[in-house]
């Protein structure tokens, strides 16, 4: 074994750049592991779970907007659905991702208890509007039926 290493040193002596030049390229892949967070061959919770970041965003505004309507006077049991406008949106420069967006929301359908009055769906489509950056054309609640 010693043999073979002191060929390859004989071999390396008379040329230092191929010895630079594997270094360098060693430290490139192993600075690309950290830089780029490590993916490759890692996932995350939500990935490994089949649930993409726009479904992730679409659940976590439809909370939100359930518990912001529940707070609302008159408003008993209530169900949000929200629609997104797409999926994920991705900018670059070059090969480099420089921004990403999520979805604008279409629409929103809202079902509750106390949404037969016109105070209360009054009310909850100003809300929706507000939060979600949608026009009232854009909303519609509905009453609950007896189930």
């Amino acid at each position: 074994m010693s043999e073979k290493v002191r060929s390859i040193g004989k071999y390396l002596r008379g040329r230092p750049w191929i010895l630079v030049t594997g270094l360098v390229g060693l430290a490139l892949l192993i600075c690309g592991g950290l830089i780029g967070g490590g993916r490759s061959g890692q996932s995350t919770d939500s990935s490994a779970a089949g649930i993409s970041e726009t479904e992730q965003y679409r659940v976590s505004l439809e909370e939100r907007i359930t518990a912001l309507c529940r707070s609302v006077r008159g408003v008993g049991s209530i169900r949000v659905s929200v629609m997104l406008e797409g999926g994920e949106g991705y900018a670059y420069s070059g090969s480099r991702l420089t921004a990403s967006y999520v979805p604008e929301v279409r629409g929103v359908a809202v079902v509750c208890a106390g949404g037969d009055s016109d105070t209360v769906r009054a009310e909850l489509t100003d809300l929706i509007c507000a939060l979600c950056h949608i026009g009232a054309n854009r909303v519609h609640i509905s009453p609950m039926g007896d189930a």
